[in-house]
């Protein structure tokens, strides 16, 4: 796709939204580019009431990027609003690996976009 850091640019604000969504007050994104992958890492802490929404993440954050309509995707995204569902489904359109760890105030994901030919 040629919107490839306007993409990496959209991964790490979902990121961010998704972060203050969870109530993180300390919020870190660190974007890598290597040569085959863009890497792209959340750190933050997050509060108790929201433990459910980061149990979640391994079940709805995996990662499945789907090239036949990631340009569908990427043109009807909208502004993500706090109050409205993180946009998963864009999310792993968009990614071809997740891992997700935490403790239980900590979460980091770490989000990897191959570069396809």
């Amino acid at each position: 796709m040629r919107h490839t850091k306007r993409i990496i640019s959209k991964i790490s604000e979902e990121l961010t939204t998704y972060a203050y969504a969870i109530g993180a007050n300390d919020i870190h994104i660190h974007i890598k580019e290597e040569k085959d992958a863009h890497i792209i890492q959340l750190q933050c802490d997050y509060k108790q009431m929201y433990q459910s929404m980061v149990d979640d993440l391994d079940h709805k954050l995996f990662g499945n990027r789907l090239e036949a309509v990631e340009e569908m995707f990427w043109n009807l995204a909208g502004t993500s609003d706090l109050s409205n569902e993180f946009e998963f489904d864009l999310l792993n359109s968009l990614i071809d690996e997740a891992q997700v760890q935490y403790t239980s105030n900590q979460l980091t994901m770490t989000l990897t976009r191959y570069r396809h030919n």
